[in-house]
């Protein structure tokens, strides 16, 4: 586990955010299961659907309209009141998309917009992971 967390925290850093609260880490790994594909991916969600805030400056149109709310932009009517369980919640979400589309697809919308932002978090997941993994040497 721990290992995996500091792996996620070289992750966030790869991403541009160098001081993500400890726990959000913790509870991705646990959600995960130690999953580090799953939990990679939750990282580069988090950072581009909240940039790591539980309440994030609503900009999309689901979240001003309080549709979409925490870490992940999940839905609101839904949303755990804590951490643990909001990852679990995205984790599921994921589980869902994967098994659907064979894809993180389904998170965005199985539509060109939504493929072609599917494609560009998987290689940025890839990208900070092989950063994080060489950067540990």
């Amino acid at each position: 586990m721990t290992d995996l967390i500091y792996t996620l925290t070289l992750v966030a850093s790869a991403l541009g955010y160098n001081h993500v609260q400890p726990s959000l880490f913790q509870a991705v790994v646990q959600a995960c299961k130690d999953d580090e594909t799953c939990a990679v991916d939750a990282v580069v969600y988090a950072a581009h659907e909240s940039a790591f805030d539980g309440h994030p400056k609503a900009w999309s149109w689901d979240a001003r309209r309080h549709l979409s709310c925490g870490f992940w932009q999940t839905p609101c009517a839904t949303l755990p009141n804590t951490l643990l369980g909001q990852a679990r919640l995205w984790v599921s979400l994921r589980a869902a998309s994967l098994s659907r589309f064979g894809s993180l697809v389904g998170l965005a919308g199985d539509t060109p917009a939504g493929r072609q932002l599917t494609r560009a978090r998987a290689a940025e997941a890839e990208d900070c992971l092989f950063a994080a993994r060489w950067s540990a040497f």
